[in-house]
């Protein structure tokens, strides 16, 4: 049936330290297994994250660009990415479409990270800046809400503006502020070939 459709995503970084070590020791394993069933304008999905290791996920970012990564759970503010930490997320999609207008999508989705703990780490340099305390159950919850509309005809087809509100709260003894916000995201292909 054209109208169901069913999608898995699997990643997987093993990071290492290498070189002189200025970062101390990096030594972990982070995965990521999301599944998606699309039913005619919905899509309902589901995604699982680990982090093997007892420092944070290290990834290569330039000045203050935080670089990219692909993981299911890294979204607008957060990307569980903690020592050791486990995260689910549940999302949902709406095509408008089929409701009589196309360009338009909402999205909603909320991810929680758990099992957060770093008091193994050989890593000084991290664990200088920051050690969970032992015992408590660090946790941290997202939730994102998103409008989007795609411009269909005209001088400014394929035109695409998002509105997205996130909240992230985490518990006491979690290393980042609590935090709400709001992006406005204007993307507009070009074609230069």
């Amino acid at each position: 049936n054209n109208s169901q459709s069913i999608n898995f995503d699997a990643n997987l970084y093993r990071t290492v330290d290498t070189g002189r070590q200025l970062a101390s020791v990096i030594d972990n394993t982070t995965w990521s297994l999301s599944m998606a069933y699309k039913y005619q304008a919905h899509t309902f999905m589901f995604a699982y994250q680990k982090v093997d290791g007892d420092e944070p996920m290290d990834w290569l970012g330039f000045g203050t660009a935080p670089g990219a990564v692909t993981l299911a759970n890294a979204i607008q503010f957060s990307t569980f990415t903690e020592p050791n930490e486990r995260s689910f997320q549940f999302r949902y999609d709406i095509d408008m479409a089929s409701f009589g207008v196309p360009g338009l999508s909402f999205m909603t989705r909320y991810a929680r990270g758990d099992d957060v703990s770093n008091r193994g780490s050989d890593n000084t340099f991290y664990t200088r800046r920051y050690v969970y305390p032992e015992g408590d159950d660090v946790r941290h919850w997202e939730r994102d809400i998103e409008a989007r509309y795609v411009v269909q005809s005209g001088p400014a087809k394929a035109l695409s503006i998002r509105v997205r509100q996130a909240t992230h709260r985490g518990s006491t003894g979690y290393r980042y502020a609590d935090n709400n916000e709001v992006r406005v995201i204007v993307d507009y292909p070009i074609s230069i070939f």
